[in-house]
């Protein structure tokens, strides 16, 4: 197998997992679509930004899952915009593990900068109040 096909099979897994998190993600957000009691109006705002963070993440997750499902060569190309040769030894398996690592990283940050985001908003939102 060549570096990029590696790159595509690396992908399709993460697609996969990314999948499963957003169907788990769509579970744990279930509970939100309820109405809590009478809220004060500063805490309504802190819960309707929880609220659209919860409901935002699964998405985004399924949203890559299926990306990279479909196999689009968009991402392929802009990874191994030539066919890369292989270097000597395990040159060209360290490039496909860092691309790789890249994409994982991606996939598992931005929920948590979101996340992080929606608390400093409410912070704000608190320390204003």
């Amino acid at each position: 197998m060549k570096p990029k096909d590696y790159f595509i099979l690396g992908t399709k897994l993460f697609g996969i997992w990314c999948f499963f998190q957003g169907i788990v993600g769509v579970f744990a957000a279930i509970p939100t679509f309820m109405p809590p009691p009478k809220l004060s109006a500063d805490m309504g705002g802190t819960y309707v930004a929880t609220v659209l963070v919860t409901r935002i993440v699964p998405v985004l997750f399924i949203a890559a899952g299926i990306y990279l499902l479909r196999g689009w060569n968009r991402l392929y190309e802009f990874a191994y915009p030539r066919e890369a040769e292989q270097g000597p030894g395990l040159e060209w398996k360290f490039v496909l593990f860092v691309k790789l690592l890249g994409i994982y990283l991606l996939v598992v940050y931005i929920p948590d900068l979101l996340r992080t985001a929606s608390a400093f908003l409410i912070l704000e939102c608190a320390t204003i109040l």
